[in-house]
């Protein structure tokens, strides 16, 4: 897929640098970079759902239901297990 952004010159510069210094193409540099990204905001969410669920003050009796709930959507949307 093709994407085109707008970066500062110095994080250009630096993915430029990288990129030669492994190897390899900006592109795929950029795309490792998106794909980290992607994940760490994924493990985020799912730690804060997982918080939001575990961290109220009174039990619920469908807490455990919605917990199991919430955990297989955040599996199914993953790339690894949670």
């Amino acid at each position: 897929m093709r994407l085109t952004v707008t970066v500062p010159d110095d994080v250009a510069d630096q993915a430029r640098q990288l990129a030669t210094e492994s190897e390899r193409s900006v592109s795929s540099v950029v795309a490792e970079a998106i794909a980290g990204h992607v994940a760490t905001e994924r493990r985020r969410r799912a730690f804060g759902a997982i918080d939001a669920l575990v961290g109220s003050a009174a039990p619920d009796p469908n807490g455990a239901a919605q917990f199991d709930a919430e955990l297989d959507a955040l599996r199914a949307g993953s790339d690894r297990e949670l």
